[in-house]
């Protein structure tokens, strides 16, 4: 990744990275059931024009917001945080109020959230991190509300400009968090979207030449991406470009605050 070592962007290139892979989740669509698409009523005649708000919605909420924050720490490349947010997630999942055919997805992010707040390396948190991602989609696919979660995701139309080091910059996060959603969704399409924006994206000419490597590497490692479809594989490489990203700014960082 492309975060220069002098002057003072690296902040602003890293708060970009977290407005663009962090915006507020959106509740959970009303009409959404936690065992798939809820049956057609035969009193639909007297339903109001508005459903009422999902029980569970406030709990799906809290755990994409929860793991997102995961997420966003381990690409800033800050081990506290990372064990910070993980130990939240862990303990937002601890909340029992859910149905029993979530279970063994819950067990499988709790133990990820552990792993991950007790991991040193960011590489091996970046691989722990697509794997929530993974999960997610899995859960979401098992229990048929792809649609409907994809639905609740916020727009992706607003693309990042400029050829600038830290547009760039912008632009990266723009890629990583539609890939992102393309696997808690998951969604074919906003991988694809997340994929091509690496690939399209300006050289890393104006990178310093270390910094360069890392935003190579994540230019080689979506063009991959974009050509698998197997969800093992995606996540394997989706932690791979986690901590390209990471290991980038956590070398920026200390620059940062010189």
């Amino acid at each position: 990744m492309n975060v220069p070592r002098s002057r003072t962007w690296p902040i602003v290139a890293l708060g970009a990275v977290t407005v663009l892979a962090c915006r507020p989740a959106p509740p959970v669509h009303a009409d959404w059931h936690p065992d798939g698409p809820a049956p057609a009523s035969d009193d639909d005649d007297d339903a109001p024009d508005v459903a009422p708000a999902h029980p569970h919605a406030a709990t799906m909420h809290a755990w994409f917001s929860g793991v997102g924050e995961v997420r966003d720490a381990l690409i800033a490349g800050d081990r506290d945080a990372i064990a910070r947010q993980a130990q939240a997630l862990a303990r937002t999942l601890d909340d029992g109020s859910f149905p029993a055919a979530w279970q063994p997805s819950v067990d499988e992010l709790r133990s990820h959230a552990h792993a991950a707040a007790a991991e040193p390396s960011l590489d091996a948190a970046a691989s722990l991190v697509a794997q929530m991602a993974d999960e997610c989609g899995a859960c979401h696919d098992a229990l048929g509300v792809v649609a409907l979660v994809e639905d609740a995701l916020p727009p992706d139309d607003d693309v990042p400009e400029g050829t600038s080091a830290a547009q760039i910059m912008a632009r990266h996060g723009f890629g990583a968090t539609r890939m992102w959603e393309g696997m808690v969704a998951p969604s074919p399409r906003r991988w694809i979207r997340g994929t091509t924006m690496f690939v399209i994206t300006p050289d890393c000419a104006q990178t310093q030449p270390d910094e360069g490597t890392h935003c190579e590497r994540t230019r080689s490692l979506a063009r991959r991406a974009h050509l698998v479809e197997d969800r093992t594989a995606r996540t394997e490489l989706y932690g791979q470009l986690l901590a390209t990203c990471a290991d980038c700014h956590a070398a920026a960082r200390p620059a940062a605050r010189q």
